[in-house]
């Protein structure tokens, strides 16, 4: 989305993309446009654990400090430092254990 005057996701998907693999990661790309970013929320599902934290880099893979502390599912991003117009954002929930093998994942994602 080009000129967009709002942050938003560009990419999203699991890595590996193999179903029968029971520990896997998730990711997206948020391209941050219109304002900096200060916070990010992110509501994991029920059913969908996170168990070994979440990554986050920039387009040149410069990891990018953040205090990220979760609660029920829902995981907090405040970053060091606010992110500028024109980042791209890259997201890694590692270690995702689901109880069902439903391939789709909804994640709610906020700025």
């Amino acid at each position: 989305m080009r000129d967009a005057k709002a942050p938003h996701i560009i990419h999203s998907g699991p890595h590996p993309n193999h179903v029968i693999l029971q520990k896997t990661a998730h990711y997206f790309e948020i391209h941050i446009q219109g304002r900096a970013v200060s916070k990010l929320s992110i509501d994991v599902p029920k059913g969908i654990k996170v168990t070994e934290g979440v990554d986050i880099s920039n387009q040149y893979g410069k990891k990018i400090d953040a205090n990220i502390p979760s609660n029920n599912g829902k995981y907090t991003i405040n970053f060091a430092q606010p992110v500028p117009i024109e980042t791209i954002l890259s997201i890694f929930l590692n270690g995702i254990i689901t109880d069902n093998h439903d391939s789709n994942i909804a994640l709610s994602v906020l700025c």
